[in-house]
């Protein structure tokens, strides 16, 4: 590998993931964002993975410690496989990690620290640090209620506790005329009539749920007197809902909403859409409910605005390579038409183009000769990129049945695009749930992209369609031996070609 090519592929490796690191080099996917998710409200965003969503959360807590604004990042990644409540107990027990080490940290620093330096932070206008006393004093209750989780933690899930309590009958008197409270036998309480003295047992069952309720108001008080201490509203960040299990989503939200009710701190939200459920209707409902306890934000940036996605993945790369030292400019290394097949092989999934475009970069190499792309070296990437893309699907669903499911869809799909000779197919707007649900979570895996969300049929009246595109993965290994017709869905004629029966997936009788 030369010089030039090993700066880029080692700049594009170094952000590719999110960390605190990369959140100087933020890229808004959709103009107005960042804003619109730093206001004072609660927020779920949306995006597969890849799609900018943990960048969203890292850039947040970078923001929040130039303030000097108590924030907490958690990635629910480190509980996937904990069932509820154990799950809920280990995700407060974090946040409340989050939140000491930002006492630690930026709440304490002083301007000269190197803690601003690694965080890329000007401090010129950043606030003093807290005062240590009340700093001290706060983190020594978050230690406190930090060692309490660990313990519920290792707790059995329910527990028969046995109280003894001594009484006389004038203490009986005095709470209120005799010993009535429930596991307090007959005999005690006519011993206490009789003016005697003695002992009763009461007997009852405890239960985590019980004990973090409980608990409920020592966390309110405790995130409130944080936030009064900074002076500032305190950020609850959750990455990944999608790894709590489905079911237990709306009560882990639930406890986080509850302990932010009418206090200043938000909690801000990523997961992939078809893997959640962040709400539970019934009496009482669970969770937060779109619209009313929360907003919700939409990361990805499909390939229905074609344009919009290639220009944002431009900006990107562009950023990168102004990381670079050597003055290359994105135009330098590929020309357009090779910057729309990696828009293509990515759909549009900011993580995936750099994963694309780090391994073509690698790929296309070599010693003496300036660094140039073409279409064929993106093809043959994609085609590798596919054990990833199926390695995410096996992580990201709950169980090995879902899984497979998926993946003979995914199969389904495949083989009636070989059939039809064609990249692209039509599933019926109002298609079954057991019919469109699969498809669409396969959206959010990355093996199948969204490309128009209302094509209309000559043929079929009165029906509206959604139209997808297989992932290039799929077929660009095939397209010679099978002949695929590439639909350019992105052009008027495209467009147009996507209005054909033979086209149409699953569609109703």
């Amino acid at each position: 590998m030369t010089d030039q090519s090993d700066a880029i592929a080692q700049a594009i490796e170094n952000a590719v993931r999110a960390t605190s690191e990369t959140a100087t080099r933020f890229i808004e996917p959709k103009q107005g964002v960042l804003s619109q998710v730093s206001s004072r409200r609660h927020y779920i965003i949306y995006g597969r993975r890849g799609s900018g969503k943990s960048s969203l959360l890292y850039k947040l807590q970078h923001n929040a410690d130039a303030n000097r604004q108590p924030c907490a990042l958690v990635d629910l990644e480190t509980v996937k496989g904990l069932e509820y409540p154990d799950v809920l107990i280990v995700v407060l027990q974090r946040t409340l990690v989050s939140l000491r080490d930002w006492l630690d940290t930026a709440a304490v620093a002083r301007k000269t620290a190197r803690f601003w330096q690694r965080r890329s932070i000007d401090t010129r206008n950043l606030k003093g640090p807290l005062a240590r006393k009340e700093v001290a004093a706060l983190r020594a209750r978050l230690d406190a209620e930090i060692v309490a989780l660990e313990a519920q933690l290792e707790a059995p899930l329910e527990s028969s506790v046995l109280e003894n309590s001594g009484w006389t009958s004038r203490e009986a008197a005095d709470t209120g005329g005799g010993l009535s409270a429930p596991g307090v036998t007959a005999d005690a309480r006519l011993a206490s009539e009789r003016g005697e003295s003695g002992m009763y047992e009461k007997k009852y069952t405890a239960t985590k749920i019980q004990s973090l309720n409980r608990a409920l108001l020592r966390h309110q008080q405790l995130v409130k007197d944080l936030s009064s201490l900074a002076e500032n509203p305190t950020l609850i960040l959750l990455d990944d809902l999608y790894h709590v299990p489905i079911a237990s989503q709306p009560y882990v939200l639930d406890y986080f909403h509850r302990l932010c009710k009418g206090l200043p701190v938000y909690m801000k939200v990523g997961t992939i859409r078809h893997r959640s459920r962040v709400y539970l209707g019934g009496d009482p409902p669970v969770g937060v409910e779109i619209g009313h306890d929360a907003g919700s934000i939409d990361l990805d940036k499909t390939l229905e605005d074609f344009e919009a996605a290639r220009e944002f993945l431009l900006a990107v790369t562009k950023s990168i390579l102004d990381e670079v030292d050597l003055d290359i400019r994105p135009a330098q290394i590929a020309e357009r038409r090779v910057y729309n097949r990696l828009t293509l092989a990515s759909g549009g999934v900011a993580r995936d183009f750099l994963n694309l475009l780090g391994a073509a970069v690698q790929l296309a190499a070599s010693p003496g000769r300036d660094l140039r792309l073409g279409v064929s070296s993106i093809n043959q990437v994609a085609g590798e990129l596919e054990t990833n893309k199926r390695n995410d699907l096996a992580r990201d669903v709950s169980t090995g049945e879902d899984s497979g499911h998926l993946l003979d869809v995914l199969d389904s799909v495949r083989t009636f695009c070989y059939e039809q000779k064609v990249n692209c197919f039509l599933l019926e707007q109002d298609s079954p749930q057991e019919k469109s649900g699969p498809v669409r979570e396969l959206v959010d895996m990355r093996l199948v992209h969204s490309v128009k969300n209302r094509v209309t049929i000559p043929a079929r009246p009165g029906r509206i369609y959604e139209a997808y595109m297989l992932d290039i993965s799929q077929w660009t290994g095939e397209r010679k031996r099978r002949n695929l017709e590439e639909i350019e869905f992105w052009k008027k004629e495209g467009a147009e070609r996507l209005r054909q029966v033979r086209l149409i997936y699953a569609a109703r009788s």
